[in-house]
Protein backbone atom coordinates (compact mmCIF):
# COMPACT_ATOMS: atom_id res chain seq x y z
CA UNK A 1 0.00 0.00 0.00
CA UNK A 2 1.18 3.52 -0.80
CA UNK A 3 1.71 5.60 2.34
CA UNK A 4 -0.01 5.60 5.70
CA UNK A 5 -3.29 7.40 6.40
CA UNK A 6 -3.62 9.17 9.75
CA UNK A 7 -7.24 9.45 10.87
CA UNK A 8 -8.02 11.89 13.68
CA UNK A 9 -11.17 11.47 15.78
CA UNK A 10 -11.97 14.19 18.36
CA UNK A 11 -14.10 12.72 21.17
CA UNK A 12 -16.33 14.33 23.78
CA UNK A 13 -18.93 12.22 25.63
CA UNK A 14 -19.40 9.95 22.62
CA UNK A 15 -19.69 6.51 24.25
CA UNK A 16 -23.06 5.76 22.66
CA UNK A 17 -21.75 5.65 19.08
CA UNK A 18 -17.98 5.52 19.51
CA UNK A 19 -17.49 1.76 19.05
CA UNK A 20 -19.32 1.76 15.71
CA UNK A 21 -17.23 4.73 14.60
CA UNK A 22 -13.92 3.11 15.55
CA UNK A 23 -14.89 -0.28 14.08
CA UNK A 24 -15.77 1.32 10.74
CA UNK A 25 -12.30 2.90 10.60
CA UNK A 26 -10.29 -0.13 11.71
CA UNK A 27 -12.20 -2.34 9.24
CA UNK A 28 -11.02 -0.27 6.27
CA UNK A 29 -9.80 -2.20 3.23
CA UNK A 30 -6.90 0.24 3.25
CA UNK A 31 -5.24 -1.11 6.39
CA UNK A 32 -2.07 1.02 6.40
CA UNK A 33 -3.43 3.57 8.82
CA UNK A 34 -3.03 5.04 12.26
CA UNK A 35 -6.10 5.99 14.25
CA UNK A 36 -5.60 8.94 16.60
CA UNK A 37 -8.36 9.11 19.23
CA UNK A 38 -8.36 12.46 21.05
CA UNK A 39 -10.43 12.30 24.23
CA UNK A 40 -11.37 15.91 24.94
CA UNK A 41 -12.21 15.66 28.64
CA UNK A 42 -15.15 13.26 28.26
CA UNK A 43 -17.17 12.58 31.43
CA UNK A 44 -18.67 9.30 30.21
CA UNK A 45 -17.07 6.01 29.21
CA UNK A 46 -15.39 7.30 26.05
CA UNK A 47 -11.83 7.09 27.41
CA UNK A 48 -12.31 3.47 28.47
CA UNK A 49 -13.49 2.61 24.96
CA UNK A 50 -10.45 4.37 23.46
CA UNK A 51 -8.04 2.50 25.71
CA UNK A 52 -9.72 -0.82 24.90
CA UNK A 53 -9.02 -0.35 21.20
CA UNK A 54 -5.49 0.88 21.90
CA UNK A 55 -4.80 -2.39 23.73
CA UNK A 56 -6.08 -4.64 20.94
CA UNK A 57 -4.82 -2.78 17.84
CA UNK A 58 -1.36 -1.25 17.65
CA UNK A 59 -2.55 1.18 14.96
CA UNK A 60 -4.53 3.07 17.62
CA UNK A 61 -3.10 6.04 19.53
CA UNK A 62 -4.95 7.73 22.39
CA UNK A 63 -4.57 11.32 23.55
CA UNK A 64 -6.34 12.12 26.83
CA UNK A 65 -6.63 15.84 27.54
CA UNK A 66 -8.64 18.44 29.41
CA UNK A 67 -11.65 19.78 27.54
CA UNK A 68 -10.70 22.63 25.21
CA UNK A 69 -13.12 22.12 22.34
CA UNK A 70 -13.07 20.32 19.03
CA UNK A 71 -10.63 22.68 17.29
CA UNK A 72 -7.97 22.16 19.97
CA UNK A 73 -8.58 18.40 19.96
CA UNK A 74 -8.11 18.19 16.20
CA UNK A 75 -4.97 20.32 16.41
CA UNK A 76 -3.53 17.98 19.04
CA UNK A 77 -4.20 15.09 16.69
CA UNK A 78 -2.48 16.89 13.83
CA UNK A 79 0.57 17.50 16.01
CA UNK A 80 1.20 13.76 16.45
CA UNK A 81 0.02 12.47 13.05
CA UNK A 82 2.75 10.71 11.07
CA UNK A 83 0.88 9.59 7.94
CA UNK A 84 1.42 10.64 4.35
CA UNK A 85 -2.30 11.45 4.25
CA UNK A 86 -4.54 12.90 6.95
CA UNK A 87 -8.29 12.53 7.40
CA UNK A 88 -10.83 13.34 10.08
CA UNK A 89 -13.89 11.47 11.32
CA UNK A 90 -16.44 12.72 13.85
CA UNK A 91 -16.86 10.38 16.80
CA UNK A 92 -20.53 9.55 16.21
CA UNK A 93 -20.24 8.93 12.47
CA UNK A 94 -19.34 5.84 10.44
CA UNK A 95 -17.50 5.42 7.16
CA UNK A 96 -17.67 2.91 4.30
CA UNK A 97 -14.97 0.26 4.37
CA UNK A 98 -13.49 1.49 1.09
CA UNK A 99 -13.50 5.23 1.87
CA UNK A 100 -9.75 5.68 2.28
CA UNK A 101 -8.84 3.14 -0.38
CA UNK A 102 -10.80 5.13 -2.95
CA UNK A 103 -9.52 8.53 -1.83
CA UNK A 104 -5.89 7.39 -1.79
CA UNK A 105 -6.31 6.02 -5.32
CA UNK A 106 -7.74 9.37 -6.41
CA UNK A 107 -4.72 11.18 -5.01
CA UNK A 108 -2.20 8.74 -6.45
CA UNK A 109 -3.76 8.89 -9.91
CA UNK A 110 -3.62 12.68 -10.07
CA UNK A 111 -1.53 15.70 -9.14
CA UNK A 112 -4.08 16.67 -6.50
CA UNK A 113 -3.06 17.92 -3.05
CA UNK A 114 -6.26 16.70 -1.40
CA UNK A 115 -9.39 14.72 -2.23
CA UNK A 116 -12.91 15.89 -1.41
CA UNK A 117 -16.28 14.15 -1.12
CA UNK A 118 -18.65 16.41 -3.04
CA UNK A 119 -22.08 15.63 -4.45
CA UNK A 120 -23.37 19.20 -4.77
CA UNK A 121 -25.67 19.83 -7.73
CA UNK A 122 -26.21 22.84 -9.97
CA UNK A 123 -29.87 21.84 -9.98
CA UNK A 124 -31.88 18.66 -10.47
CA UNK A 125 -31.87 19.00 -14.27
CA UNK A 126 -28.19 19.84 -14.79
CA UNK A 127 -26.88 17.41 -12.20
CA UNK A 128 -23.68 17.61 -10.17
CA UNK A 129 -21.28 20.54 -10.33
CA UNK A 130 -18.30 18.17 -10.64
CA UNK A 131 -18.01 14.60 -11.89
CA UNK A 132 -16.65 11.64 -9.96
CA UNK A 133 -12.87 11.53 -10.31
CA UNK A 134 -12.64 15.04 -11.73
CA UNK A 135 -9.55 17.05 -10.78
CA UNK A 136 -10.25 20.76 -10.33
CA UNK A 137 -8.16 23.84 -9.63
CA UNK A 138 -7.95 25.75 -6.39
CA UNK A 139 -9.89 28.63 -7.94
CA UNK A 140 -12.70 26.32 -9.08
CA UNK A 141 -12.99 24.84 -5.59
CA UNK A 142 -12.88 28.22 -3.84
CA UNK A 143 -15.49 29.64 -6.21
CA UNK A 144 -17.87 26.94 -5.04
CA UNK A 145 -16.78 26.98 -1.38
CA UNK A 146 -17.56 30.70 -1.13
CA UNK A 147 -21.09 29.89 -2.27
CA UNK A 148 -21.25 26.92 0.14
CA UNK A 149 -21.40 24.54 -2.83
CA UNK A 150 -18.24 22.64 -1.93
CA UNK A 151 -17.56 20.61 1.22
CA UNK A 152 -16.91 22.65 4.35
CA UNK A 153 -16.47 19.79 6.84
CA UNK A 154 -13.05 18.32 7.60
CA UNK A 155 -14.42 14.77 7.41
CA UNK A 156 -15.16 15.31 3.70
CA UNK A 157 -11.46 15.59 2.81
CA UNK A 158 -8.31 13.51 2.69
CA UNK A 159 -5.28 15.80 2.78
CA UNK A 160 -1.68 15.18 1.85
CA UNK A 161 0.18 15.83 5.08
CA UNK A 162 2.62 18.32 3.57
CA UNK A 163 -0.32 20.44 2.44
CA UNK A 164 -1.53 21.09 5.99
CA UNK A 165 1.77 20.85 7.87
CA UNK A 166 1.57 24.55 8.79
CA UNK A 167 -2.23 24.88 8.99
CA UNK A 168 -4.22 24.44 12.20
CA UNK A 169 -7.81 25.09 13.20
CA UNK A 170 -8.57 28.53 14.60
CA UNK A 171 -9.43 27.98 18.26
CA UNK A 172 -11.34 31.28 18.37
CA UNK A 173 -13.93 30.03 15.86
CA UNK A 174 -16.47 27.63 17.39
CA UNK A 175 -19.10 27.37 14.64
CA UNK A 176 -18.19 26.64 11.01
CA UNK A 177 -14.56 26.34 12.13
CA UNK A 178 -14.11 23.71 9.41
CA UNK A 179 -14.96 26.32 6.77
CA UNK A 180 -12.18 28.61 7.97
CA UNK A 181 -9.67 25.73 7.92
CA UNK A 182 -10.63 24.49 4.46
CA UNK A 183 -10.63 27.98 2.98
CA UNK A 184 -6.95 28.23 3.90
CA UNK A 185 -6.27 24.70 2.67
CA UNK A 186 -7.87 25.28 -0.73
CA UNK A 187 -6.00 28.55 -1.18
CA UNK A 188 -2.73 26.70 -0.64
CA UNK A 189 -3.70 23.80 -2.94
CA UNK A 190 -3.03 23.62 -6.65
CA UNK A 191 -5.45 20.80 -7.50
CA UNK A 192 -8.27 18.94 -5.73
CA UNK A 193 -9.60 15.51 -6.72
CA UNK A 194 -13.37 15.07 -6.34
CA UNK A 195 -15.34 11.97 -5.40
CA UNK A 196 -19.12 12.08 -5.70
CA UNK A 197 -19.65 8.71 -4.00
CA UNK A 198 -21.53 8.45 -0.70
CA UNK A 199 -18.79 7.03 1.50
CA UNK A 200 -19.36 8.84 4.80
CA UNK A 201 -22.43 8.70 7.02
CA UNK A 202 -23.02 11.73 9.23
CA UNK A 203 -25.08 11.62 12.39
CA UNK A 204 -26.70 14.77 13.78
CA UNK A 205 -25.21 15.18 17.26
CA UNK A 206 -27.34 16.73 20.00
CA UNK A 207 -24.19 17.90 21.82
CA UNK A 208 -22.87 19.97 18.93
CA UNK A 209 -23.21 23.74 18.93
CA UNK A 210 -25.39 23.45 15.83
CA UNK A 211 -27.94 21.45 17.84
CA UNK A 212 -27.69 23.25 21.17
CA UNK A 213 -29.69 26.33 20.26
CA UNK A 214 -28.59 29.75 21.44
CA UNK A 215 -24.92 29.61 22.38
CA UNK A 216 -22.63 32.64 22.28
CA UNK A 217 -19.96 30.49 20.59
CA UNK A 218 -22.22 30.29 17.56
CA UNK A 219 -21.69 34.02 16.98
CA UNK A 220 -18.04 33.42 16.11
CA UNK A 221 -19.06 32.30 12.63
CA UNK A 222 -19.74 35.97 11.83
CA UNK A 223 -15.98 36.60 12.09
CA UNK A 224 -15.24 34.22 9.23
CA UNK A 225 -15.95 36.56 6.27
CA UNK A 226 -13.33 39.07 7.44
CA UNK A 227 -10.82 36.25 7.91
CA UNK A 228 -11.53 34.87 4.44
CA UNK A 229 -11.18 38.36 2.96
CA UNK A 230 -7.69 38.54 4.45
CA UNK A 231 -6.76 35.07 3.19
CA UNK A 232 -7.82 35.99 -0.35
CA UNK A 233 -5.70 39.14 -0.28
CA UNK A 234 -2.64 37.22 0.97
CA UNK A 235 -3.19 34.45 -1.59
CA UNK A 236 -3.49 36.94 -4.44
CA UNK A 237 -6.98 35.69 -5.29
CA UNK A 238 -8.56 39.12 -5.27
CA UNK A 239 -10.98 38.16 -8.05
CA UNK A 240 -12.91 36.07 -5.49
CA UNK A 241 -13.29 38.81 -2.88
CA UNK A 242 -16.68 39.90 -4.22
CA UNK A 243 -18.12 36.53 -3.18
CA UNK A 244 -17.34 37.16 0.49
CA UNK A 245 -20.52 39.27 0.67
CA UNK A 246 -22.53 36.07 0.38
CA UNK A 247 -20.78 34.76 3.49
CA UNK A 248 -21.57 37.99 5.35
CA UNK A 249 -25.28 37.41 4.84
CA UNK A 250 -25.21 33.62 5.27
CA UNK A 251 -23.45 33.63 8.63
CA UNK A 252 -25.79 36.28 10.05
CA UNK A 253 -28.72 34.07 9.08
CA UNK A 254 -26.95 31.02 10.57
CA UNK A 255 -26.36 32.84 13.85
CA UNK A 256 -30.04 33.81 13.91
CA UNK A 257 -31.33 30.28 13.32
CA UNK A 258 -31.85 29.19 16.98
CA UNK A 259 -33.41 32.47 18.14
CA UNK A 260 -37.12 32.48 18.99
CA UNK A 261 -39.40 35.09 20.52
CA UNK A 262 -39.72 36.11 23.29
CA UNK A 263 -36.06 36.53 24.23
CA UNK A 264 -34.51 35.51 27.52
CA UNK A 265 -31.94 37.85 29.10
CA UNK A 266 -29.07 35.94 27.49
CA UNK A 267 -30.84 35.91 24.14
CA UNK A 268 -31.22 39.70 24.26
CA UNK A 269 -27.42 40.06 24.45
CA UNK A 270 -27.02 37.45 21.73
CA UNK A 271 -29.50 39.22 19.45
CA UNK A 272 -27.80 42.61 19.92
CA UNK A 273 -24.54 41.17 18.58
CA UNK A 274 -26.35 39.96 15.46
CA UNK A 275 -28.09 43.30 14.93
CA UNK A 276 -24.74 45.08 15.23
CA UNK A 277 -23.24 42.79 12.58
CA UNK A 278 -26.25 43.18 10.27
CA UNK A 279 -25.98 46.97 10.40
CA UNK A 280 -22.27 46.74 9.72
CA UNK A 281 -22.47 44.53 6.61
CA UNK A 282 -25.81 45.46 5.02
CA UNK A 283 -24.58 48.50 3.03
CA UNK A 284 -22.10 46.22 1.26
CA UNK A 285 -24.80 43.71 0.34
CA UNK A 286 -27.12 46.08 -1.49
CA UNK A 287 -25.44 46.00 -4.90
CA UNK A 288 -23.82 42.58 -4.66
CA UNK A 289 -24.72 40.16 -7.45
CA UNK A 290 -23.74 37.24 -5.23
CA UNK A 291 -26.24 37.79 -2.42
CA UNK A 292 -29.78 36.49 -3.07
CA UNK A 293 -32.51 39.12 -2.79
CA UNK A 294 -34.20 37.21 0.04
CA UNK A 295 -30.94 37.32 2.03
CA UNK A 296 -30.63 41.06 1.47
CA UNK A 297 -34.19 41.65 2.65
CA UNK A 298 -33.74 39.46 5.71
CA UNK A 299 -30.48 41.10 6.79
CA UNK A 300 -32.07 44.52 6.24
CA UNK A 301 -35.02 43.57 8.45
CA UNK A 302 -32.64 42.30 11.13
CA UNK A 303 -30.72 45.57 11.05
CA UNK A 304 -33.99 47.49 11.29
CA UNK A 305 -35.90 45.43 13.85
CA UNK A 306 -34.88 41.88 14.73
CA UNK A 307 -38.26 41.13 16.34
CA UNK A 308 -40.07 41.86 13.10
CA UNK A 309 -37.55 39.80 11.14
CA UNK A 310 -38.10 36.79 13.39
CA UNK A 311 -41.89 37.11 13.31
CA UNK A 312 -41.83 37.11 9.52
CA UNK A 313 -39.44 34.14 9.48
CA UNK A 314 -41.58 32.13 11.89
CA UNK A 315 -44.76 32.84 9.92
CA UNK A 316 -43.38 31.41 6.68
Amino acid sequence: MVGMVSIIVPIFNSELYLKKCIDSILDQKYSNLELILVNDGSQDGSLEICNYYKNIDRRVKVIDKVNEGVAAARNDGLDVATGKYIGFVDSDDVVCDDLYEKLVILLNNSAADCAALSSYKVNEKKGRIFENGQVITSTQALNCLLELKFPTSLWAYLYKSELISDIRLNRDIHFFEDFDFNARVLMKSDFIAVSTENLYFYRQNSTSINAQGVNVKRLTCMDIPDLVYGYLIMSNKKELIKKVKYLDSYFIISALAPLKLPFSENEIKYSKAIVFQARKVFPGLIFSNYVPLKFKIYVFLVSLNINIALRIRDSL
